[in-house]
């Protein structure tokens, strides 16, 4: 999926990246609730490991779905050295777990999900075949600041891992649901610009995103 050039409204300033900020002593976490259900979409992360988290038993997550019977997807780092310490992976709605990447920080990846035929590529090589990766009645949520518990919910508890996200994409067939850019609002807030619905989402964390004008 190349990306397409938009015109953004007068006062909306492109940045290149948001990264989170914050950390376990202050309790902070940013995340950002796309408001998009993704079951039958193909989608795009992409997003770079900037600092690990504490945690050494739990997912340090990156984005993911969740619905009330808990029913999941996600980005995640995982904390236990029996699960590749550090690696990337990813989940269906079961919670069965499955290896995407290699621990690496200052590096961008691009996972792309395809809800149709169950495939997940990681930088362009697919990564596995994933029976049933969502389920019906998921919001996409991207968090910024990873947390130590499988919900995105106020009451998380983060950990100390921070990532930098440059963009989330969501399309079913060639037509685009969702093309969320990182930018800075006309009062300098960082915030994410979807070129669809034209319309700015802001974190629902607590906290600030940082950001920055070059990959």
């Amino acid at each position: 999926m190349s990306r397409r050039e938009h015109t953004l409204p007068h006062g909306i300033t492109p940045v290149a990246w948001l990264q989170s900020s914050g950390n376990a002593i202050t309790g902070e976490g940013q995340w950002i609730n796309t408001g998009i259900d993704t079951y039958k979409l193909e989608t795009e992360i992409k997003f770079m490991e900037v600092e690990d988290g504490q945690s050494t038993g739990n997912l340090q997550l990156v984005c993911g779905c969740w619905n009330s019977n808990n029913n999941r997807y996600y980005v995640a780092q995982h904390g236990n050295p029996s699960q590749g310490n550090r690696d990337l992976y990813t989940s269906n709605k079961n919670n069965s777990i499955y290896k995407i990447a290699d621990h690496s920080l200052n590096t961008y990846h691009t996972v792309i999900y395809n809800d149709n035929n169950n495939k997940v590529w990681c930088d362009g090589v697919q990564k596995a075949t994933v029976s049933d990766i969502t389920a019906t009645n998921l919001q996409f949520k991207v968090i910024l600041f990873g947390a130590g518990t499988s919900t995105f919910s106020s009451g998380v508890v983060p950990s100390s891992w921070r990532i930098c996200y440059a963009k989330f994409r969501a399309k079913q067939t060639n037509t685009y649901v969702g093309d969320f850019v990182p930018v800075l609002d006309a009062n300098g807030v960082p915030a994410m610009w979807d070129n669809v619905t034209q319309q700015l989402f802001y974190n629902n964390g607590s906290g600030q995103f940082t950001y920055g004008y070059d990959l």
